[in-house]
């Protein structure tokens, strides 16, 4: 029996990671039910199929050959697969592009036992979906390749096969060289069936046992998950990330906060769908798995052992779960992101007050997973605020509502998955005052905590010329005007000039000739409290600062807020006029263009963090 320890979750490998792993669905396989004597179970393998695509937040790999000889008979799971396919949750293996190169190899590989296979040589074959390429190769070959390694080599490197595995193959020597160099066939369980491999049926099921794990080997290649607790095969199942990963574990935890009907046949496989691309969909696996992994090695230091038997982990997880108290509500018809996300979170709550160990078991997942890339974004007048919702909706964020920041701050919270967290904030115009930028941007980084203060909005321009109404200033430093000396009958600005972070700067350059419609222009942006519609004076700020691009009236407030809490500035603004003869005309489209681009910007900032 297979023993497990506490997942060895390396400190570089985090559970943000394995939230995103594809899984291997190393089940759909008609040759390991064959050499087993066991009888395929449709309702099992569409339940199988279902809970996998819960698991995580990736993709299922399935098979396609096994897929076609195993589905084949059961409609049922042909249209479930067939919707998740459509919807690009699951991924078909195969070294074929197309239907007739795969029947072709099909036909040369099962001569001589058609009657095995009628799915390839029937009158009329019909095909579950079609293969998609992969650059793993054909798995028939390696399998020949691994079994000539065992003949020859006098050290063989494997994870599949051990040095046991080896002698007893080698035994057979006549039948691999045959089947590795002069006559080919498929190294099939039903090929070994016929083939002279001695003693029968023993050595027979044992070639089918080992070409299955060779098989597996290859997709593995491919650095996929094979869920644990369906064969009980610790050279295959990925016991090192036990219980993450495991069916029974995973569906104790689905049934405890009353999912499962998600998989148990009460709702449609196009509901299933529809939470899977629900927003909040990876914040519920994530926070299954940091529950799951807390449990385990709570469970592990109650029990004051370093290994437990497979078996006897799953009945301590399973009773530990059952113990734990949730809401008895079931949750009813199709499930959001967010009910599921919400059980979970209740039920990591109930757990810290009764499970021994597990607040402590927690607080280590918490040191392992990375936090979000958490924003505060500022705006300054009703256009903005509206423009910039609609973008963030458009854009996969989704709302979660109001919050209340300190004591007299509120925003709203945008969440996209796992990787970014904003909350956005809209100040009164200008710096100074009760609403004023500095202000509500001082209190807000101070108890947000944020990795970066972003200032959108719309802004004036310098240089008409080059410039057009439209076009999107991104600034390296920002300028603040207001300070100044009299002399005589001269005055001196002399404000500080504050650059943002250097690696903001040179992403923005990097995405400067991907602009369409608008220019992107790099520069020093001027920042005070006067609203300038007046030529004369914009001119004059030049002698301030000659390089300047633009001018705006919040960033010199939430500039000085971000040296206060250390945080990083962010200055996008969209150019809605030329600082002399004001209208409204160009402030949605400057807001439009800003605000899109730091959508796309924050996309790029995201894969850096």
């Amino acid at each position: 029996m297979v023993s497990v320890s506490t997942p060895r979750i390396q400190d570089r490998t985090v559970l943000k990671w394995f939230c995103q792993r594809e899984i291997f669905a190393h089940y759909v396989n008609s040759e390991s039910y064959r050499f087993r004597g066991q009888r395929f179970d449709p309702a099992r393998h569409l339940k199988l199929l279902k809970i996998s695509l819960l698991l995580n937040a990736g993709r299922v790999h399935i098979p396609y050959a096994q897929m076609q000889e195993l589905y084949v008979r059961s409609k049922e799971i042909q249209e479930c697969i067939s919707i998740f396919y459509d919807a690009g949750l699951v991924k078909f293996l195969s070294p074929y592009e197309d239907a007739a190169s795969f029947l072709t190899s099909r036909e040369k590989l099962y001569a001589g036992v058609e009657n095995k296979y009628p799915v390839y040589f029937g009158r009329k074959i019909k095909l579950i979906g079609r293969p998609n390429q992969v650059i793993i190769g054909d798995t028939t070959e390696y399998i020949r390749e691994r079994f000539s390694n065992a003949i020859h080599d006098s050290e063989l490197k494997t994870n599949m096969i051990d040095i046991e595995d080896v002698i007893r193959l080698r035994k057979n020597k006549e039948f691999i060289l045959g089947a590795t160099s002069g006559e080919k066939f498929g190294m099939t369980y039903s090929v070994f069936e016929g083939k002279e491999i001695l003693p029968k049926p023993a050595e027979s099921i044992f070639f089918g046992d080992v070409s299955w794990r060779l098989f597996c080997e290859k997709y593995g290649q491919l650095e996929q998950v094979f869920p644990t607790g369906y064969i009980f095969d610790e050279k295959i199942e990925n016991y090192a990330i036990f219980p993450l990963f495991d069916i029974h574990v995973n569906d104790a935890v689905l049934k405890k906060i009353r999912i499962d009907h998600c998989y148990d046949g009460r709702l449609s496989s196009d509901d299933l769908v529809a939470l899977r691309f629900d927003p909040h969909f990876e914040d519920f696996v994530y926070g299954k798995m940091s529950f799951i992994l807390a449990l385990m090695m709570a469970l592990m230091e109650s029990q004051d052992k370093r290994e437990i038997p497979y078996d006897r982990a799953v009945a301590l997880l399973s009773a530990a779960i059952g113990k734990i108290p949730v809401s008895t509500i079931p949750l009813g018809g199709a499930v959001s992101g967010l009910d599921a996300y919400a059980r979970i979170l209740e039920l990591t709550s109930s757990a810290k007050k009764m499970i021994p160990h597990f607040q402590d078991s927690f607080s280590k997942v918490e040191v392992m997973t990375p936090k979000p890339l958490k924003i505060v974004v500022f705006t300054a007048t009703d256009k903005e605020s509206e423009t910039f919702a609609a973008i963030a909706l458009a854009s996969g964020f989704k709302p979660l509502g109001t919050v209340h920041i300190g004591d007299q701050i509120f925003g709203n919270n945008y969440r996209r998955g796992l990787d970014v967290e904003i909350i956005h904030i809209q100040t009164g115009m200008g710096s100074a005052g009760l609403h004023g930028s500095q202000r509500i941007a001082e209190k807000a980084l101070i108890f947000s905590e944020p990795h970066y203060a972003v200032s959108l909005g719309i802004c004036f321009c310098i240089n008409e010329k080059k410039q057009s109404l439209g076009d999107v200033i991104f600034a390296d430093r920002i300028s603040c005007y207001e300070p100044a000396g009299v002399r005589n009958d001269f005055i001196e600005q002399r404000g500080p000039k504050v650059p943002v972070a250097d690696n903001i700067i040179t992403l923005a350059h990097a995405m400067k000739l991907t602009r369409k419609g608008y220019k992107l222009i790099t520069g020093h942006v001027l920042s005070g409290e006067k609203l300038v519609d007046n030529r004369v004076f914009r001119d004059s700020l030049l002698k301030f600062e000659s390089k300047a691009v633009g001018g705006e009236m919040e960033g010199a407030g939430i500039v000085t807020a971000c040296q206060a809490a250390a945080a990083k500035m962010i200055l996008i603004k969209g150019i809605c006029d030329f600082a002399a003869n004001k209208t409204d005309a160009a402030h949605e489209l400057a807001a439009e263009n800003a605000i899109s681009f730091f959508f796309e910007f924050l996309s790029d900032l995201v894969k850096s963090y």
